[in-house]
C-alpha cells in the first residue's frame, strides 16, 4: 500500500506527464530536490494549518517548481526520522486526519 505521499506524487505525476512528459518530469525533478532539501532542515520549518487536526505536530515545506507553482510537503518529526505525510498544490484542500 502507498503512503499518502507517494500516492500523491504518482497522481500529480501522471496528469502532468498526460498534458507535458517536460514538465512532469520537471515537477517531479521539484519534488525530488523539496525532499533533500527537507532532510537538511525539517526542524526548522513552520507548523502547516492542519497541524492542530493531527495528534502531532504537522509541519510543511513550501517549495516551487521553475515555473513558480508552489507546492507543500506536509511532514512529522519523529525524533531523528521525517515522514513525509503528503504533497498539496495550490488551490488543494487541507489534509485532514485519516484522509
Amino acid at each position: 500500500m502507498l503512503s499518502d505521499a507517494e500516492s500523491d506524487f504518482e497522481r500529480q505525476f501522471d496528469y502532468l506527464l498526460q498534458r507535458s512528459p517536460q514538465g512532469a518530469n520537471a515537477w517531479a525533478d521539484a519534488v525530488d530536490q523539496a525532499v533533500a532539501d527537507l532532510g537538511d532542515s525539517a526542524d526548522v520549518h513552520g507548523l502547516a494549518p492542519e497541524s492542530s487536526d493531527h495528534p502531532f505536530d504537522v509541519f510543511q515545506f513550501i517549495f516551487k517548481t521553475k515555473s513558480g507553482n508552489p507546492y507543500r510537503l506536509l511532514y512529522e518529526i519523529h525524533g531523528s526520522d521525517v515522514f513525509i505525510m503528503t504533497i498539496r498544490g495550490l488551490g488543494q484542500d487541507f489534509y485532514r486526519s485519516g484522509e
